[in-house]
């Protein structure tokens, strides 16, 4: 598994960890152990505020699983966030503002 993302939904104070559920380890192939470890890596930089570096990791999981959403969702967020950052205080947290 991994995890995707950290919400914080309409109306709650506390975050959420939301996770992909895939295989046991090892049934999983090479390609997919390397997304799943870029992947980590990409939502680390995410989280710290490294929009560009972010972006370059998720970019790099996107050439190997081409329709990876969770990917393109947190490129399109950390576009935003280059745009329009978010608060000094951000905890890493995406709050969303509908339910």
């Amino acid at each position: 598994m991994r995890e995707l993302d950290s919400i914080r939904v309409k109306g709650k104070s506390e975050p959420v960890s939301i996770f992909e559920l895939y295989d046991f380890k090892e049934n999983t192939d090479k390609a997919v152990n390397e997304v799943f470890g870029l992947y980590e890596e990409g939502l680390k930089h995410y989280r710290q505020g490294s929009w560009d570096s972010a972006i370059s990791i998720f970019e790099r999981v996107l050439e190997i699983i081409t329709k990876d959403g969770p990917s393109r969702t947190l490129i399109e967020r950390c576009r935003l966030y280059r745009n329009e950052p978010p608060p000094a205080d951000w905890d890493g947290v995406f709050v969303m503002k509908t339910k």
